[in-house]
C-alpha cells in the first residue's frame, strides 16, 4: 500500500442557514479536490462530515478533528477568511508542530504559501514601510 501524506483542510463552517451551508460544503469539496489533484494527498475536512448546530454535534466534531489533526502531515487553511473555529484548529496544529499552509484562489489560479497570521503580516508591512 502506498504511503500517502494526510492533509487537514481548515475551512470556515459558520453558515447560518441551509443555503449558506450548501455553499460551504461545495467550497470545501473544491479545496479538497485542488489539494488532492495537485499533490495526491489524502484530505480530511471533518467539518464537512459532521454537521449540525447542536452542542453535541459540535463537541463530537471537535473530538474527531483532534484525532485527525494529530495524524496529519500538514494543515491547509483555505480561503481568505479565518473564523474563530479555524483559529482554534491552527493553534492546535502549531502546538503539534504541524506545518500550516494558506491556500487562496484568484483569477490566475491557486496560491499556496506558508501560513502567517494576519497580525504578523500587518506588522511586517508596517516594518517594511518604516525602515
Amino acid at each position: 500500500m502506498k504511503n500517502s501524506k494526510v492533509v487537514f483542510i481548515c475551512a470556515p463552517y459558520d453558515a447560518k442557514d441551509r443555503a449558506d451551508h450548501v455553499l460551504e460544503m461545495e467550497r470545501v469539496a473544491h479545496f479538497r479536490n485542488v489539494v488532492e489533484g495537485l499533490y495526491h494527498y489524502k484530505t480530511f475536512a471533518p467539518g464537512s462530515y459532521i454537521t449540525g448546530p447542536e452542542k453535541e454535534a459540535r463537541d463530537f466534531r471537535v473530538e474527531v478533528e483532534d484525532i485527525i489533526l494529530k495524524n496529519c502531515n500538514a494543515v491547509f487553511v483555505c480561503g481568505s477568511v479565518v473564523t474563530a473555529g479555524m483559529q482554534v484548529q491552527i493553534a492546535k496544529a502549531r502546538v503539534l508542530n504541524i506545518p500550516i499552509y494558506s491556500m487562496t484562489e484568484g483569477d490566475k489560479g491557486v496560491l499556496i504559501t506558508l501560513y502567517e497570521e494576519k497580525e504578523k503580516q500587518n506588522e511586517m508591512s508596517i516594518c517594511k514601510t518604516h525602515f
